[in-house]
Order: structure tokens, then sequence, then C-alpha cells
């Protein structure tokens, strides 16, 4: 009823509306048809929202449960024990643990640049990222994820450049090898450090990015780097 009331009171003539019209008029014409007077009519509103994810994931579980019960049942859910459900849910499927994994940032054998196993909750993340300034955020977010575009690795992998290779060093330029061995970082690199060290934090990128301290000494790091290299160019490291 209250869509029937929406659709009867429109007034505007906004793109699109002329199909609501059509549909009002479908069924005054269907109540008008011998036989039909006392047809009953349920319009169900559902707003488009093809490609929005969440709606789609809502969409899909829907029809999972009506898939899986009668049509016609009823459950008597109160809107807060609905929310309550949801909450549950969406805990359950997005806090689940991070990982950081060497592998996946480098291949370089050396111990001392690898990544130490660790782990992450999502909201445990979140709290230390909300201690640091917008741009150390964006930057602790590229390493965790090595999506970090002055390296010259990451610009390969999109052919944006034709070798992934240091021209100091030889070897595939990537994050650990920035932070650990490039003979061009050498004194950023002995301040970096110091400044880890001083915290009686573990000089690997797993125990650096589990820290805002150290995540902030790390942008301080990287900064020059971001000033000094065009941000998907071609330009040499």
């Amino acid at each position: 009823l209250a869509v029937l009331s929406a659709i009867v009171q429109l007034q505007t003539t906004k793109t699109g509306q002329y199909l609501i019209k059509q549909v009002l008029d479908k069924i005054k014409r269907i109540k008008r048809m011998k036989g039909r007077e006392g047809t009953i009519v349920q319009l169900n509103w559902i707003p488009g929202h093809t490609g929005i994810y969440g709606n789609e994931l809502a969409d899909r579980t829907a029809n999972e449960g009506r898939a899986k019960c009668n049509h016609y049942t009823n459950i008597d859910f109160t809107l807060r024990t609905s929310y309550s459900a949801m909450r549950r849910r969406m805990r359950e499927r997005y806090t689940a643990p991070l990982k950081i994994e060497a592998p996946k940032l480098s291949v370089l054998k050396s111990n001392t640049s690898k990544t130490s196993a660790g782990k992450l909750t999502a909201a445990k993340t979140a709290k230390i990222l909300n201690e640091l300034p917008k741009a150390t955020r964006c930057l602790a977010t590229q390493l965790r994820t090595g999506h970090f575009p002055t390296t010259k690795s990451y610009r390969y992998r999109f052919k944006l450049i034709v070798s992934p290779k240091c021209r100091t060093c030889g070897i595939d330029d990537s994050i650990s090898h920035r932070i650990f061995i490039c003979r061009r970082h050498i004194m950023a690199r002995i301040t970096l450090r110091r400044k880890i060290t001083k915290i009686n934090i573990r000089f690997e990128l797993g125990s650096m990015l589990r820290n805002a301290q150290t995540l902030q000494a790390l942008y301080e790091f990287f900064k020059p780097q971001l000033t000094m290299y065009p941000r998907y160019s071609g330009g040499s490291a």
C-alpha cells in the first residue's frame, strides 16, 4: 500500500518516472477488467543497485534464504534483532586476521630483509593507522599491500618501464630492497635503523609495519623518494 500510495501521489516528472505511471495505468486496467474487480495487487519497492557489492551480497543472501525455506514463512524479527545479527556477521567477515607475508613483498634471500610472519586484526590495524597523519596512513597501506608506486618492480608489473632492476644494485627494486639493501639509500637507512632500534623494535619489515612510531619513521625514510621519482613514470631508481 505504501508503494501504491507513493505512485498515486507522484507529481514530479523526473527521468524514468513515466515507467511508474505506466505501472499505475496497468493496475487500473486490470481492476477494470470483468471478473477482476476484487484483484489485490502487491507491489514491492526494490531500488536499483546493480554492481554495488554490499547490495549484491544482500541479494545473494536473501536468495539463499528463500531457497531454503517456505516462501510464506514469517520470521518474527524485530529491527533491533536484525541489526544485531548483521553486525555480528560483519564482524565475523571483516575482522579476520590480516597477514603480512614476506614472500609477497620480496623474493630476497637475506633473513634480515624478510618480513617475519605476523597477524593484525582489522580493528588493531585501524587503531594503529588512526594515530598517524593522512600521508603516513597512505604510505602504510601501500607498504602493507606491496603496492608502492615508486619501486621499479611495481611499475614493471604494469609494463610502465622495461626493467624491474635497480640501476645501482642490479637486483629487483622492491620495498624490502629499498629499506634493507640498496646502496643508494645507505645514509637514510642508517637514520631509519637508529630510530627503529631506539624504541626497541626489531629492524624487520613485519615488526615495523605493526607499530605507529615505526610507520612514521618509514614515512620519513620514503618521503624524499616520493618527490625524487615520478609516481608512475619510467624514471630511473
